[in-house]
């Protein structure tokens, strides 16, 4: 029943146009076969198997971790652009983030956001999830100062 392979990077079915995209981006030194339980899992859903939602794993910063929050957003950012633009029936936009690529969806919104719609991307924002980001900074030292008071 499924419209791609598990490790795809869209889970898309043709039954109708989709109304929402999920974006999923993986963690640092990730790739896309990290998301193939989670693609197969949400593949058996009626959500996406009807086509109500398109899911895209997408690929932009595979290989690319270490040249900066700012560039991975960027291209994370025209990824995002260049899918919503090939499929016009979307209306609201879901994004998830694994462990540093949650600063690269953080970083992304914010550039995709639009203050006078407050739409992302022209789309209604659902969700934003970033699983174990480091939105607090990260230790440099193996004590971090605000632990050594503990």
């Amino acid at each position: 029943m499924a419209a791609t392979k598990p490790n795809a990077p869209f889970l898309e079915h043709k039954h109708q146009p989709p109304k929402s995209i999920l974006v999923l981006l993986h963690g640092l030194q990730g790739t896309i076969e990290d998301f193939s339980y989670l693609l197969e899992t949400l593949d058996s859903t009626d959500e996406v198997s009807s086509g109500r939602i398109l899911v895209h794993a997408s690929r932009v910063n595979t290989d690319k971790t270490h040249d900066g929050n700012d560039l991975g957003g960027l291209r994370l950012a025209e990824d995002i652009r260049h899918t919503v633009a090939k499929h016009s029936s979307l209306q609201s936009i879901s994004l998830v983030g694994f462990s540093l690529r949650g600063m690269y969806v953080r970083y992304a919104v914010a550039h995709l956001y639009d203050q006078q719609t407050g739409k992302i991307a022209g789309l209604t924002a659902d969700k934003i999830v970033m699983v174990a980001s480091p939105n607090l900074g990260v230790c440099v030292s193996l004590v971090c100062t605000g632990f050594s008071r503990v």
